[in-house]
């Protein structure tokens, strides 16, 4: 697509590595108090009932936050409630 583009004439630049799968991981979607003291700390905090609650909470309104579609906001919130 780019090459194409530019035999056409147009400039065309890119800065991303075209690969499909990414290296984020689902911890991007933390508070930064969960992520606190380690995979051992997080983990722990995870199994709490009140902890996981308002973790998933929070995962669900930043993604909304960023989802423009109800299509991929329902998707984001099975996610959530997949890996949590």
């Amino acid at each position: 697509m780019v090459e194409a583009a530019r035999k056409e004439g147009i400039e065309v630049t890119i800065d991303q590595y075209p690969y499909t799968a990414s290296s984020t991981s689902i911890s991007t979607l933390l508070p930064d108090d969960v992520l606190a003291d380690g995979q051992d700390s997080i983990r722990a905090r995870l199994q709490r009932p009140a902890i996981r609650k308002q973790v998933t909470d929070h995962i669900l309104a930043r993604l909304k936050k960023k989802t423009e579609t109800p299509q991929l906001c329902r998707c984001s919130q099975l996610f959530a409630r997949y890996f949590l």
